[in-house]
């Protein structure tokens, strides 16, 4: 179907489509897109015939105003790459076939200021956790803002919105709300960042809604070396704690601190509503992680017997405060070696940060009916495991996931324990 042609001087021009509109449309949402991102949301591999003809294509959108290229130099001689703006006439495109509303108010000039956006990586990077969310999903369902068209007012008469976001995603009635660190705040504007939506949460309790924190890392191609963001991710974790402590009747709002490599997995979980787990969910994954690691690996040389957890914490110890399940490990000839408590967590979750916290003091400080020697975290598979910072470091634990335990239940189980609050290694149950 034929939306719309442009015809030059020369009568010479070029014949938009459905699709070609549809990417100038795409182009118009996101503001700012590179090369990279076009191309991963149109499905266009690179080196497939479909990435040449869709290159051709943007050479000749900005040969015609359609859209407005700029030049990335990532500062090593002859490397760079290109990302876009929606050019003039590209925009009246888009207005006459009616995909925008015509508007008086400066659309174009808010376009153009685009082009010399101060932190760029910020917005880019943004746009690169937003596009390996979408496209990372077959889901049809998400909804993508730029923040200026969601904002959050604290109610009808307000002119300053609570908290801005750098980007939103929408899913039914589940938000996320994006919030791409470079490194650049100090830790009390994210703490305070918390606090508003926090806010912001409590007066939509009837939406279920997730923050964000991305912490840009090196798997965006910029002039910059960003490094692994350990440190940071951990520092801001650890600055964010207690806010679920402080407010236990909050179980509408999830945060989420995650480096931009795994960030597009969980948030898809997120979207789907199938991260964070409940508590049987928990309590499930743990039994399992048992079972895997234990009764189903003839290796491991240790038996363990569940304990009721009404026989180790007293009965107004904060639910939040207490393990998914306590075993007693005996060894083969039935001699009682210790008493384990096994947690589940998330990669990057603060509230599962918070647990294992009050936990661990709980048990050091031993406010509990019976003893606990050693916690054993447990994640659904490796890659969160290894990309978790706890930020602390945490004696007489071990940590592990189901998906290895599963992988390898013909040899020793694998356990990993912390060497520092940012760094593990592999180590066996002993």
């Amino acid at each position: 179907m034929l939306s719309h042609a442009l015809i030059d001087d020369d009568r010479k021009g070029v014949i938009l489509k459905d699709k070609e509109t549809n990417l100038l449309h795409l182009v118009y949402k996101h503001r700012l897109l590179t090369t990279k991102q076009i191309c991963m949301l149109v499905g266009a591999t690179k080196g497939s015939s479909l990435y040449h003809s869709l290159t051709r294509r943007l050479r000749k959108f900005v040969k015609y105003n359609l859209l407005v290229r700029h030049e990335y130099d990532l500062g090593v001689k002859g490397v760079r790459f290109y990302y876009y703006r929606l050019g003039p006439k590209g925009y009246s495109v888009l207005v006459n076939i009616g995909l925008i509303p015509y508007s008086e108010s400066g659309d174009l000039e808010i376009l153009r200021k685009v082009s010399y956006i101060r932190n760029l990586d910020h917005y880019l990077g943004t746009q690169e956790v937003v596009i390996n969310t979408l496209c990372s999903t077959d889901r049809t369902s998400i909804e993508s803002y730029h923040p200026q068209e969601h904002l959050l007012f604290s109610d009808e008469f307000s002119e300053t919105a609570l908290v801005i976001p750098d980007w939103i995603l929408k899913d039914e009635n589940t938000f996320v709300y994006l919030e791409l660190d470079t490194g650049t705040e100090g830790l009390p504007v994210i703490k305070d960042k918390v606090e508003r939506y926090r806010g912001w949460a409590n007066m939509n309790p009837e939406q279920q809604h997730f923050v964000v924190f991305v912490s840009l890392d090196d798997s965006f191609q910029s002039k910059k070396k960003y490094g692994d963001k350990v440190r940071r991710i951990g520092n801001m974790k650890r600055s964010s704690m207690n806010i679920f402590n402080e407010d236990p009747e909050l179980e509408n709002l999830e945060i989420f601190f995650l480096p931009l490599r795994t960030a597009s997995t969980s948030i898809n979980k997120m979207l789907s509503n199938t991260v964070p787990f409940n508590k049987e969910e928990r309590v499930l994954e743990v039994e399992v992680g048992m079972r895997l690691f234990s009764e189903l690996n003839s290796d491991f040389p240790y038996h363990l017997s569940e304990i009721p957890l009404d026989e180790v914490y007293f009965e107004n110890t904060n639910e939040r405060h207490i393990v998914e399940k306590v075993y007693q490990v005996q060894n083969e000839s039935g001699t009682l070696i210790e008493t384990i408590g096994m947690i589940h967590l998330h990669e990057g979750h603060l509230l599962s940060l918070e647990r294992l916290d009050a936990s661990y003091h709980l048990i050091n400080e031993q406010k509990m009916k019976r003893r606990i020697d050693r916690l054993i975290a447990v994640y659904e598979n490796q890659e969160e495991l290894e990309s978790d910072v706890l930020g602390e470091e945490y004696s007489n634990l071990l940590l592990g996931d189901n998906s290895s335990w599963e992988e390898n239940l013909f040899t020793l189980p694998v356990f990993y324990k912390q060497v520092s609050p940012y760094r593990l290694e592999v180590t066996t149950y002993e």
